[in-house]
């Protein structure tokens, strides 16, 4: 082999490892490169919109689910309230249970007079008057969940906007909270109350993702 050659196949090889190391440590050295210029951006910019951007993606990466006890009464009471919450419908525990045993005495006395067993009538009753409510709560719990997450996107958008037209933050959220239908705006509408009598951002974030139950 000419020492032409061998200097032409050198320099291959050569870009071929730099193109290979390139093709392997590219992307993370550009998302490295991006986090920095996000934090030189964030650190030296005046601009409100974009420090109240960063602050609101701080909060909402560090809501963590809240977790309730599993053993107890009073826990499991707390855990029904927070289900009731989450339905949407204003529901109290007092009215569940009351509804819960309407359901178990009319199905229990439904089946005695069609069967004459009351054993099989106090399981039915008992059946259904603990599963029944606990599914029709359930329901709504998805259903208000996905209705939350279908509009999630459009009040992110919004209050983008919002905040880079120089809007302050409570008043953008103000907006959102009119302008969004369904649990999203009644959601961002708590945010504004809970901000409004002195909690953080990252605390009303909190009490929102614990009452929809997303992690």
């Amino acid at each position: 082999m000419s020492i032409l050659q061998l200097l032409l196949f050198g320099g291959g090889l050569m870009a071929l490892m730099v193109v290979g190391y390139a093709a392997l440590a590219g992307p993370s050295a550009a998302k490295e490169s991006q986090r920095r210029l996000n934090a030189v951006r964030y650190r030296h910019s005046e601009s409100t919109d974009t420090k109240v951007e960063s602050q609101l993606k701080k909060a909402i990466a560090a809501r963590k689910p809240k977790a309730h006890k599993v053993a107890g009464s009073t826990s499991r009471l707390e855990a029904l309230e927070v289900r009731l919450d989450r339905s949407g419908k204003g529901w109290t525990v007092s009215q569940y249970f009351y509804a819960s045993l309407g359901i178990a005495l009319g199905v229990a006395v439904l089946i005695y007079l069609r069967s004459g067993a009351a054993l099989l009538a106090l399981v039915v009753g008992t059946v259904f008057g603990a599963g029944l409510p606990h599914f029709v709560v359930g329901f709504f719990i998805k259903k208000r969940t996905g209705d939350f997450n279908a509009k999630f996107p459009d009040a992110i958008e919004l209050l983008v906007r919002g905040l880079r037209s120089g809007l302050p933050v409570t008043e953008t959220l103000g907006i959102v909270a009119q302008e969004v239908p369904g649990p999203v705006g009644a959601e961002f509408k708590s945010i504004v109350e809970r901000t409004k009598i002195g909690k953080s951002m990252e605390e009303a974030l909190q009490d929102t993702g614990d009452q929809l139950g997303i992690p």
